[in-house]
Order: structure tokens, then sequence, then C-alpha cells
């Protein structure tokens, strides 16, 4: 939901993911298209295929 968003606000504590690949399915809702809006095709493609979570921070550092 957060992709979907024009802001987001994200306490320091908040941890993001894209979770589909953990369950074995494909991403959903959009998520392929918006992801690589808010970030490099590169970092898009590895979020969506290891699952790695990632901190509110550290999306700041690698937002484009």
């Amino acid at each position: 939901m957060v992709a979907a968003s024009d802001y987001a606000i994200a306490a320091e504590s908040a941890v993001f993911s894209c979770g589909y690949v953990l369950i074995s399915l494909t991403p959903d809702t959009g998520t392929s298209f918006l992801i690589t809006r808010g970030a490099s095709t590169k970092r898009a493609f590895e979020l969506m295929s290891t699952g790695r979570r990632f901190s509110a921070m550290k999306a700041i550092r690698h937002s484009d």
C-alpha cells in the first residue's frame, strides 16, 4: 500500500518487505509496476525476488 501512495510516513522502527515471494506467489496489486516508480529497476527486482526486509531509514537512503 505504501508503494501506491504519494506520500508516506513511517516510524523509525517500521520494517517493509515484498512478502509475496516468501509464500511462493508473484507480486500482485500493481506491486511490480509501483515499486519501479520509487526505486531503480535493479533495486525493485532485488526486493521482489528476495523478500528481504528493510527499515524505513534504508528505504529513505535508497530512494531515487
